[in-house]
């Protein structure tokens, strides 16, 4: 499994106008964007993405077209899913 990294959305959270990381939902189906004050959810939205680097040789990836948390490392030859580089949502919201 590759290492756990802490992203931001671009975007601020709407409830508190405070950063949004990105985490793991808390029913760990989807890969959400949680304020950074209160811990709300809001989904993630595609432009609010940041770049993304490859867990084995941290250089930046591309979202693999038609799909919405899927990367790929040209470099690496390797594919791995969003979730499986950020923080579950428990691990930053006890």
């Amino acid at each position: 499994m590759p290492p756990k990294h802490i992203y931001y959305s671009k975007f601020p959270s709407l409830c508190h106008n405070a950063s949004n990381v990105i985490v793991k939902s808390k029913n760990g189906e989807y890969v959400t964007q949680n304020c950074t004050t209160c811990g709300n959810a809001d989904p993630l939205d595609i432009s609010g993405v940041p770049t993304f680097y490859c867990p084995v040789c941290n250089k930046s990836v591309e979202r693999v077209k038609r799909t919405k948390s899927l990367y790929d490392c040209r470099h690496c030859k390797i594919k791995w899913e969003l979730a499986t580089i950020v923080p579950d949502w428990k691990e930053l919201f006890p």
